[in-house]
């Protein structure tokens, strides 16, 4: 039968009062155990449930996170770039008003 067995019978195959009682007890006992090994998987299901919880909060944090450090290199990246080009655009007026001062020498002489 695949199952274990609750007790013996008596020679006529009828249980007496004493082993049926024996048997409720066993069968009292294998409740009392599933029972405690349901609430330990409950408990563990609820354990991992908010272990799931807490990851997909992680994974939406890294990515705002990832967000915000693409938006501050960005930033960045174009204030240096203005910067670079206000130099550039400096550099070229005194170069050109350079240039002109020998010419106003020249015009002086």
């Amino acid at each position: 039968t695949g199952g274990a067995a609750i007790g013996p019978e008596t020679e006529d195959g009828d249980f007496d009062r004493q082993d049926a009682a024996d048997k409720l007890g066993v069968i009292d006992s294998a409740i009392k155990k599933i029972a405690g090994n349901r609430a330990m998987l409950g408990a563990k299901q609820s354990r991992l449930g908010s272990t799931i919880n807490n990851l997909g909060v992680q994974v939406e944090n890294m990515s705002t996170s990832r967000s915000r450090i693409r938006d501050v290199d960005f930033a960045a990246v174009t204030a240096e770039f203005t910067q670079n080009r206000i130099l550039a655009q400096a550099g070229s007026a005194v170069l050109s008003q350079a240039s002109a001062v020998p010419e106003l020498a020249l015009k002086l002489i």
